[in-house]
């Protein structure tokens, strides 16, 4: 008799638990992201994001990537086949940054943006194909229970190499053994820079430097690279073909072609 009693009391406090478990459910905080019609043309797997700001300048979106903890709070989860008619749920069992989990968020006014990451080629918030919304301002509060649908509208389009300048170049080649592993066009790309008179002096040859830069270094680095070296080293009078001390200039690129000489 004792042991049912204690068995009635475990049962009820079980469904007491499991009630109030559905509650907090209920009253927690959620997006649900669908994609707008005719934007893709097949389902597609990847990251779906959710990313809400104080400030409505520079889109939320663009935050992604940033690992301070002043960083706007995101929230993100894997999502196969997703498609129109398809929500992406994200809720407290989303990945967050930089706070542990949607239920933490502060309440407030927000700036909010939704991002879909389906590139596996390109890890950047702006690479070709990645879907995104419009930004939304809208009071965010855990502790209200709200569900707040958001739509993806807009898809990033394919990608242009930058600019190119009279010393910096762009190539982007095709590599045939990646593309053989993968099964699908894989491409190479890199940031050139050339050494003055190039065009100039085509029978010319030029030592070589290639330098493959570190996780987080992209080809563009290249522009940066070039518009940081000094006057000096455009200006530099080149040497004789005798000359044995070429002089090349320690900065970083994901892949670069650059050669100066120093003074003789």
């Amino acid at each position: 008799m004792k042991k049912r009693i204690l068995l009635i009391i475990a049962l009820a406090a079980l469904a007491l638990t499991d009630s109030r478990a559905q509650l907090a459910s209920t009253a927690s905080l959620r997006f649900e992201v669908t994609v707008a019609q005719g934007l893709i043309s097949s389902p597609q797997n990847g990251r779906l994001f959710v990313i809400a700001s104080r400030a409505s300048s520079p889109e939320p979106r663009l935050g992604v990537g940033e690992t301070g903890l002043d960083a706007p709070p995101m929230f993100a989860r894997d999502v196969n086949n997703f498609a129109p008619g398809v929500a992406g749920v994200i809720d407290e069992r989303a990945i967050a940054f930089p706070i542990e989990d949607l239920a933490h968020l502060p309440a407030g006014d927000y700036y909010v943006q939704a991002l879909f990451d389906s590139n596996i080629d390109l890890k950047s918030v702006n690479a070709p194909g990645n879907l995104y919304s419009g930004v939304q301002k809208m009071r965010l509060d855990p502790a209200r229970g709200q569900s707040v649908k958001i739509e993806l509208t807009n898809k990033l389009p394919p990608e242009e190499l930058p600019a190119e300048t009279e010393y910096v170049k762009y190539v982007k080649i095709q590599s045939n053994l990646l593309t053989s592993f993968h099964g699908r066009p894989i491409y190479l790309r890199a940031g050139v820079i050339l050494p003055r008179d190039f065009n100039k002096e085509v029978s010319r040859k030029y030592p070589l430097r290639v330098e493959i830069g570190g996780y987080g270094s992209r080809f563009t680095n290249a522009q940066r690279m070039m518009a940081e070296a000094s006057d000096k080293t455009l200006r530099a009078t080149a040497p004789p073909a005798e000359c044995r001390h070429p002089s090349i200039r320690e900065r970083t690129a994901s892949l670069r072609y650059h050669c100066s000489y120093a003074e003789p």
